[in-house]
């Protein structure tokens, strides 16, 4: 059985082509996927909205708290906005998106992010432990996060994504339970 030479180059090309990746330090695998992810260790349950910024994997709960007459800043995860008297809160997600950090979740919250991610971003329904519910971050979509009515917007003026979170129709008790 006689081998082609046309095999021999192909097989010398390739070799040729590998030792030069080796030599300037292109990795020739691919990373490794943490056990433990952002989401698997984010122990605090949330009774709103939670937005994660999905390069860097922090949080920030968009909270409504239920007294009337009430304003604090809403600041977190890249984002900042306010709420504003017991009715809303709001924030404006950056013009320009990142994308998502791969090393920072695991393969099942990567898959289960990337169905939801928008502009790097991604929002969450944190209430049950152990169970995270991914809602899309897309202009026009409106959904319901526990009781709590979410839209997310274009922002004119902002050229940004405006995410409001509104008070639910039953106001429901303030907690926060960390383990």
């Amino acid at each position: 059985m006689k081998t082609s030479r046309s095999f021999y180059k192909t097989a010398f090309i390739v070799t040729l082509i590998l030792c030069a990746l080796i030599a300037l330090g292109v990795p020739l695998y691919r990373y490794s996927l943490p056990e433990q992810c952002a989401l698997c260790v984010h122990r605090e349950l949330h009774r709103a909205a939670v937005l994660m910024n999905l390069a860097t994997g922090e949080t920030v709960e968009l909270s409504v708290e239920p007294r009337t007459g009430v304003f604090h800043l809403v600041v977190g995860a890249g984002v900042s906005g306010c709420s504003i008297g017991g009715q809303s809160c709001e924030v404006t997600l950056p013009q320009v998106g990142v994308a998502m950090n791969d090393r920072l979740f695991c393969r099942k919250h990567r898959l289960l992010l990337a169905t939801a991610e928008g502009r790097g971003y991604a929002l969450l329904d944190l209430h049950e432990a152990g169970k995270a519910v991914p809602y899309v971050v897309a202009g026009g979509m409106k959904h319901e996060i526990n009781g709590y009515p979410v839209r997310v917007e274009k922002d004119a003026r902002l050229f940004g994504w405006t995410i409001r979170v509104a008070n639910p129709p039953r106001s429901r008790p303030c907690f926060h339970i960390v383990s």
